[in-house]
């Protein structure tokens, strides 16, 4: 038999009379369930910012006046605009911490996000855990149908008199949590969805990065399973599926922001779109000596002009898996390929120890080291290159890491080597190693990638053959145009679905990567010999001889 919501309520409250804590417990109860017989009655538009400016304003948080959700649009993502001009330095949102979901913060005011704090160290997704469990437990409504995990469960007892009575998360965040319930599941590849299923099997097979989405997805169920076992049904509720949990993770991964060193999510900040360096008008910065999340506009904005931040320059390979969608290859500011970890290494070179490294190695190479504002050899006039400081300017430490360990280990080997021809040998290990994981990729293979390998491949060679009489020409950009000379996204065939056109730019983004640092290999082997400045590969062989040989 269900007992109805409000014999459950006098039950708690005279629980609490006994105690002599009626008027804490009082506040404390219909806080706790409030949220229940309002929220599922209530109406709801994702395009209205008024119950999102409310949620801002009754929590000592701001939302400028003049900002409105974009109106609906098949084409465009929603965001945010404005509906008046703003001016540069503008204060256009301030989120208080008090809003945003921190594990510190849940594990205070959630019973099931303390339960699982308990544990979230051994979880496979580490302390973050916390957090997907609460928002899980939100988007399978219940909040609404409960609020078990809020601080109403049985295994704690009402606030004393002389405490602060604790706001609810389910209550204080009703609007944004119903808003994140309506989202689709974010595209990243370790969703369960069927496309994503399809991207990660078919179109990602093969490639590193979808090796690493396969072992993020076992991560994600290992830690649903691990919560689960782990914790009493009554905090979790009915509906703790893995569906919602996979929905969480995604959410939590494409939707969140750096602050103190963890990624939180921050309501109506994570509505702000991205569509490049070259478009961003708001910037957004933690003040941490009043611990809120500002935005800023960084120009003049015009009204109906869209708000918009810059995630970072991200490869295509990170901006997938991380936020569920990629940028046009112009706009890519740079490459990554993660090489996996030594263990790895060592199936493609047997001078690599397996137990050197167990940390995951990533190559990144900036796509754009220098400032390169000419058109390209398909007369695509290219962005600017980012602030200094915003790519990184040297190797990957672990490839630092891993070389000087290679080096000392060649030279034990052979006494008489110098150390000149023991960093010979590393840069040749590296190499064939990169020339090895690229052939097991198999980009040159690929039938979806062989237009795009043939355009880069009669490039570089033009560029070999025109060095000698052109002087030293910043051409890097102008190296690696892959795409078609009219159609600049990518879509080099007819009818390319949205799954196979990202997969199409995160494997030429790890190609690209690979093969700039393998060349750079080369190039520090004296076997490249091309006379033209400022190319990527020269410019990472820089990078390397600096952090290594001249250290």
């Amino acid at each position: 038999m269900k007992l109805p919501t409000s014999f459950l309520v006098s039950v708690v409250v005279l629980a609490a009379l006994a105690a002599h804590q009626w008027r804490d417990a009082v506040d404390w109860v219909f806080a706790s369930f409030r949220a229940i017989d309002s929220d599922a009655s209530e109406p709801y538009d994702p395009h209205d910012i008024g119950p999102f400016r409310g949620l801002l304003m009754d929590n000592d948080g701001y939302l400028h006046p003049d900002v409105e959700i974009t109106p609906p649009s098949s084409t465009q993502e929603r965001g945010l605009r404005t509906t008046a001009p703003l001016a540069k330095g503008t204060t256009v949102i301030e989120v208080p911490k008090k809003l945003m979901l921190t594990v510190s913060r849940l594990a205070q005011q959630s019973s099931l996000a303390a339960a699982v704090a308990r544990d979230g160290d051994r979880m496979p997704l580490g302390p973050v855990t916390v957090v997907i469990a609460f928002l899980t437990y939100a988007l399978s409504g219940g909040c609404r149908t409960g609020g078990r995990p809020s601080i109403s469960s049985s295994t704690q007892r009402p606030p004393p008199s002389s405490a602060v009575p604790l706001v609810s998360p389910c209550e204080r965040l009703k609007v944004w949590l119903k808003d994140l319930r309506a989202l689709d599941t974010p595209a990243v590849p370790f969703t369960v969805e069927d496309g994503n299923e399809t991207l990660l099997t078919t179109h990602l097979s093969r490639s590193p990065e979808g090796e690493w989405a396969a072992t993020l997805r076992r991560g994600v169920l290992d830690s649903y399973n691990r919560v689960v076992s782990d914790t009493d049904r009554s905090l979790l509720g009915d509906s703790f599926l893995l569906e919602s949990f996979f929905k969480s993770v995604a959410l939590h991964s494409s939707r969140s922001f750096m602050v103190d060193g963890e990624l939180v999510m921050i309501p109506v900040i994570d509505f702000l779109n991205d569509y490049g360096l070259a478009r961003q008008n708001v910037l957004w910065e933690f003040i941490r000596d009043i611990d809120v999340m500002r935005v800023r506009a960084t120009r003049d904005v015009a009204a109906g002009e869209e708000l918009l931040g810059w995630y970072g320059p991200h490869s295509n390979a990170h901006l997938l898996t991380v936020y569920g969608y990629t940028s046009p290859p112009r706009h890519e500011m740079s490459w990554s390929c993660r090489i996996g970890t030594a263990e790895r290494l060592a199936k493609f070179h047997p001078k690599w120890d397996r137990s050197w490294r167990t940390v995951p190695i990533e190559l990144h190479a900036p796509a754009n080291p220098h400032n390169i504002t000419s058109p390209s050899a398909d007369g695509v006039v290219l962005p600017p290159a980012p602030p200094p400081g915003t790519l990184p300017n040297t190797p990957p430490k672990e490839v630092i890491e891993l070389s000087r360990l290679l080096h000392r280990k060649l030279i034990d080997e052979t006494p008489m080597l110098t150390a000149l021809e023991a960093w010979r040998g590393v840069w040749a290990i590296w190499e064939q190693t990169l020339t090895g994981i690229m052939a097991n990729s198999q980009y040159e293979k690929d039938p979806q990638l062989t237009k795009a390998v043939k355009r880069v491949a009669k490039r570089r060679k033009r560029l070999e053959k025109s060095a000698g009489s052109t002087g030293e020409v910043d051409v890097s950009r102008r190296a690696v145009v892959w795409w078609g000379e009219r159609d600049t996204d990518g879509k080099d065939a007819t009818n390319m679905d949205t799954a196979a056109v990202n997969a199409m730019r995160v494997k030429m983004s790890e190609y690209l990567a690979l093969l700039t640092y393998r060349e750079a290999f080369r190039i520090l082997q004296g076997k490249k010999t091309m006379d033209v400045s400022f190319t990527a590969e020269q410019w990472m062989a820089q990078q390397l001889h600096r952090a290594l040989v001249q250290r």
